[in-house]
């Protein structure tokens, strides 16, 4: 199924710009969807050929122009942003009358 290297070019299937697409017209399927419905019986291999397929256009993007490989890296669930999700959770117990006396000492007032 995979060819790890023609002619110094990474293949797949003996194409050299592999697709998932193409990779669904190679194995008989009638589109990519029809090849998604199957997933449950070719779990594994669809997996690791969708793998291939994403680690081909992630080394495309050192080249001159990135941007086709980078739009098919997002068909593949990736993002060019970072997100971060911070949650803080913290109690604070603030006594008013505790405070008024902390600042009336802190003033000298008595």
């Amino acid at each position: 199924m995979c060819c790890p290297c023609v002619n110094g070019v990474d293949t797949v299937i003996g194409y050299k710009n592999p697709s998932f697409e193409g990779l669904a017209m190679h194995l008989g399927y009638e589109s990519r969807q029809s090849m998604y419905d199957a997933v449950m019986r070719l779990h594994f291999p669809i997996n690791r050929a969708r793998s291939l397929c994403a680690s081909y256009y992630a080394n495309n993007l050192f080249g001159k122009s990135a941007v086709g490989a980078i739009f098919a890296l997002k068909n593949f669930g990736w993002t060019d942003k970072t997100e971060q999700e911070i949650n803080v959770n913290a109690t604070v117990n603030v006594s008013i009358s505790e405070m008024l006396r902390k600042s009336k000492e802190k003033h000298g007032e008595a």
